[in-house]
């Protein structure tokens, strides 16, 4: 969209009249106190012992650039999340009329999770947009926790949000940071609650219209959420969560069955999630068509994961010419017949050539997939924020299993962190070596000093441009097969560059082994002891820093399981099997384990590949028992965007002639289904 405004958004999508409370006063308010900036040097209760060094980062070398005192306060606020979860998954759901079966706790968070999006946009289009001033948040504009939440994992996808920053919401570029110890600040050590000031609260109050409580109750055909009808825009309160109707059907907001007819007498149009994605497509459509400098979304960024205004024009252009003649977006979406799979079939149509042999339009057809993702959600953004929100949980329970977000835990020994940094720093050394179409894979320790970084989007653009020559992109969604091979191409880059090993232990305080066969929580194995590394002649750390004794958790990233897919399903059987006569004889001392004792380049490949070992449970019937959408980001699962079918998890369609049956994109670490999704 034009960059020169939010005029053209449609408008924001509001709580339903069965929000909480909003009179309800929380317990306690917290000081209104303002603590140092994000990044100031001297930070109060928290040790600010930051490495003074240069690290070399390619050709170049710098200080620090997260400290200690950052990484501290971001795990306490991760912790504050993590206590959110479980609190959410622990809370009571009132079904008075218990017209549904009772909800499963996994479930609970990603309903939780797409009112919490909602919220965010409350936020954005009530007290962002009002602000005049280019500076970090006041105290009483910082939002509650789980709206915190949302921003934060959009945070981590940096080149999406600045895209949709330069396309949609240039407000968002008022906020240099992440008001990360404002926030720190107003977490309580006990409980690790997040404790509003009392002008805080009301001004959320006052300037939304909702309350500052976080909805951890969603009541089935009671809370509500406002949307504008995609054929007459005409304001529909339409329920969250809805009992069976009469077909039997689940037509609530967050079900993935959802469908209401538009409550205007005159329209009475049919509103589910693929119309209402379609409609925002065609008013994109509609807008670059009108405005000579607008782009569609997912064409802006360049290589190097900055605007790159002419060639998002150019592919905007080409992709209009798949829709000539079109005058108005009710026009387009109903030639399109409300359907992003005809927007897809028509994408694919324009750019194949007409006859064999003929040239078809200058496109790169890869490009398709990353445009039908950007409209894969009926939000203004070009992500599934409820996704990525999900993935963050994952990544924040990692932590919280290894005590690494225990308040408290690194105020003696602040050791383990100073090593992260250390590596963090030598990650991106090692990324000015790999290839941008290759993402290097992190460790969960690295991965944390990433997160912290890429809370300043500004400073963390201008770093990474400066040391890589281009905007380092964050992918914390890893396709099956592709994990272990990508983290093993991460690790050999990081031997050869930096000298030592890169599966280290990062675990505080290290736990007893857990059975490899258990079907959740972090795993662990252990890796026998190793010649020595050399002394490094460029490594960001002295070797004797590094416990290469352990190679523990080695990444947190999510993985994409496929069902359906036999040639898929083999491979994993294999992995499997292979790993259990591993098990076996390493237990009989008759063996040697692929991730101990084998030869090096065998142990190190294998133990890769078992890091990404964590299958979700074949059922998903507990978790579909309200029939939620899955929080799945199609971007995922690019590898299977293919002919005429975007690939949406829950929905089979015909990829190369066969039917692939997408019901389960799940953490390979937690072994979490979160039920069916799509369109």
């Amino acid at each position: 969209m034009d960059s020169t405004g939010d005029s053209t958004l449609p408008p924001p999508y509001e709580p339903g009249a069965a929000a909480p409370n909003a009179s309800d006063n929380p317990p306690r308010w917290a000081s209104a106190s303002d603590p140092p900036a994000f990044g100031a040097d001297v930070v109060p209760g928290y040790d600010t012992t930051t490495p003074s060094k240069l690290y070399k980062v390619g050709k170049l070398s710098t200080l620090p650039l997260v400290t200690i005192a950052d990484i501290k306060a971001h795990l306490l606020l991760l912790g504050a999340f993590e206590q959110l979860k479980q609190k959410c998954e622990e809370a009571d759901v009132v079904d008075v009329q218990k017209k549904l079966p009772p909800l499963c706790t996994e479930a609970k968070w990603p309903l939780f999770l797409e009112r919490a999006r909602e919220r965010f946009d409350l936020w954005v289009a009530k007290v962002i947009n009002a602000r005049p001033e280019r500076s970090g948040l006041r105290h009483e504009e910082i939002p509650p926790l789980d709206v915190l939440l949302i921003w934060h994992a959009y945070l981590l996808n940096p080149i999406q949000y600045h895209e949709d920053v330069v396309r949609m919401h240039p407000v968002l570029d008022k906020l240099p940071e992440f008001p990360l110890y404002k926030i720190s600040s107003q977490i309580d050590l006990e409980t690790l609650e997040m404790l509003p000031t009392e002008e805080q609260f009301h001004y959320w109050q006052r300037t939304t219209g909702d309350c500052f409580g976080l909805p951890l109750n969603t009541t089935p055909d009671a809370d509500t959420i406002k949307i504008p009808c995609p054929s007459c825009n005409h304001t529909n309160e339409i329920t969250w969560v809805s009992a069976p109707d009469s077909s039997g059907k689940l037509r609530g907001y967050a079900q993935h069955q959802f469908l209401v007819e538009c409550e205007d007498p005159g329209c009475r149009f049919p509103i589910t999630w693929e119309a209402l994605c379609t409609k925002r497509f065609a008013e994109d459509v509609i807008l670059c068509l009108k405005n000579s400098g607008a782009t569609l979304a997912g064409t802006l960024m360049g290589s190097s994961g900055s605007p790159d205004t002419m060639k998002g024009r150019r592919l905007t252009e080409l992709i209009l010419g798949a829709f000539p003649d079109v005058k108005s977006v009710t026009e387009l979406a109903e030639s399109l017949r409300w359907s992003m799979n005809e927007v897809s079939k028509r994408l694919y149509d324009h750019f194949e050539p007409t006859i064999p042999g003929s040239a078809s339009p200058r496109f790169d057809k890869s490009r398709v997939p990353s445009v039908l993702a950007a409209y894969s959600v009926p939000h203004p953004r070009s992500f599934n924020a409820v996704a990525a929100a999900h993935r963050l949980s994952i990544f924040t329970s990692n932590l919280h299993e290894l005590e690494y977000s225990t308040p408290g835990m690194f105020d003696q020994d602040t050791q383990p962190l100073v090593l992260a940094l250390d590596r963090f720093h030598g990650f991106l050394d090692v990324a000015t070596r790999g290839s941008s179409k290759r993402p290097m894979v992190p460790t969960l320790d690295i991965d944390l000093v990433w997160h912290t970084m890429m809370l300043r989007p500004h400073a963390y653009r201008e770093a990474t441009l400066k040391f890589l020559g281009r905007v380092l992109p964050h992918d914390d969604m890893i396709e099956e097969g592709k994990a272990s091979i990508e983290f093993a191409e991460s690790a050999d880059i990081w031997k050869e560059r930096q000298k030592t090993f890169y599966s280290t232990c990062g675990c505080y305080k290290h736990p007893s082994p857990i059975s490899s066969s258990s079907s959740s929580g972090l795993k662990f194995w252990k890796k026998s002891k190793m010649d020595a590394p050399q002394e490094p002649s460029q490594a960001n750390y002295p070797p004797n820093s590094v416990n290469t004794d352990l190679a523990t958790h080695p990444s947190d990233h999510s993985s994409v399981i496929v069902r359906g897919d036999r040639t898929v399903e083999r491979l994993r059987e294999r992995r499997s099997e292979r790993y259990a006569r591993d098990a076996v004889k390493v237990t009989k001392g008759k063996g040697k384990d692929r991730a101990g004792d084998a030869p090096e380049a065998e142990a190190e490949v294998a133990q890769h590949e078992r890091a990404f070992l964590r299958h979700a449970p074949d059922s998903i019937s507990d978790l579909d028992t309200w029939g939620l959408r899955s929080p799945v980001d199609p971007r995922a699962v690019d590898g299977k965007l293919v002919n005429h079918g975007i690939l949406v998890i829950g929905v089979d369609v015909q990829a190369n002639s066969t039917a692939v049956d997408m019901r389960a994109a799940r953490s390979t670490m937690y072994g979490v289904s979160m039920g069916s999704s799509g369109w």
